[in-house]
């Protein structure tokens, strides 16, 4: 029996959570142009749309267990970017709040982010997973929990070696 979930994914790198979802909802494709470059997946339970991810997400009217941002890392001049507030898109507490349909909303960051202002503008993060490969951080990733109190919880997730991972509560 498959799990459906349904999942809406900003990304254009979502073959891994395809499968890992079957339900769901791929919302990257935005130009003609990246429907030209997007492989065909086989993947019947898979609706591909041609519209901005993040409005078709705020019209959605049924409940989605995740939503999957991964904004841009660098800027219009494209130099890399250390707050949440220059990527594009703008992702932000009202965006947030308009995204009222998602149990949680998981969203990747470059390792360069400024952790203590990205918490303190999303307001509801529950969770930061900070990934490394060979001690070098590679990705950050914010989870948003709308009933997320105070207490947030830092996973850093050592890739080469496991036993390295650990974890701690922030206030």
């Amino acid at each position: 029996m498959i799990n459906k979930k349904r999942i809406i994914s900003r990304t254009t790198s979502s073959s891994e959570r395809s499968r890992k979802y079957p339900s769901m909802l791929k919302t990257e494709i935005t130009t003609t142009d990246d429907i030209d470059n997007c492989p065909n997946t086989a993947n019947p339970n898979q609706e591909d749309l041609n519209e901005d991810g993040i409005e078709y997400a705020k019209k959605l009217d049924t409940e989605i267990d995740l939503l999957y941002l991964d904004p841009s890392r660098r800027n219009k001049e494209n130099k890399k970017v250390h707050f949440l507030s220059d990527c594009t898109p703008l992702i932000d507490y009202d965006l947030i709040e308009s995204l009222q349909n998602f149990k949680t909303i998981l969203i990747k960051c470059s390792p360069i982010i400024d952790l203590k202002k990205t918490i303190n503008d999303l307001k509801v993060v529950s969770k930061v997973y900070i990934v490394g490969i060979n001690n070098e951080v590679k990705e950050v990733l914010f989870k948003l929990n709308k009933q997320s109190n105070n207490d947030i919880k830092i996973k850093c997730i050592e890739l080469t070696n496991r036993e390295l991972d650990f974890e701690f509560n922030i206030n």
